[in-house]
């Protein structure tokens, strides 16, 4: 499948899905560190899901990166 040859409207409604993908997930992600936050401070607990918060910041830093590659090229 991947040796399909695709045009250059597949390949945009493929990047416009991924990316659609990517604000979902990152949403998903930064609501759910809102309530582990929330409940941290209301339960006293100290429980925040580490991988939660490296996959928040890590999507951030590769997303800025790439922009500013493409931006430069």
């Amino acid at each position: 499948m991947s040796q399909i040859k695709k045009d250059e409207r597949e390949r945009l409604h493929e990047a416009l899905s991924d990316r659609n993908a990517l604000w979902f997930m990152l949403t998903v992600l930064a609501v759910g560190m809102v309530y582990q936050a929330a409940n941290k401070f209301t339960l006293n607990s100290s429980n925040i899901d580490p991988v939660i918060l490296i996959s928040l910041i890590g999507g951030t830093i590769v997303k800025a990166v790439t922009q500013l590659y493409l931006r430069d090229k």
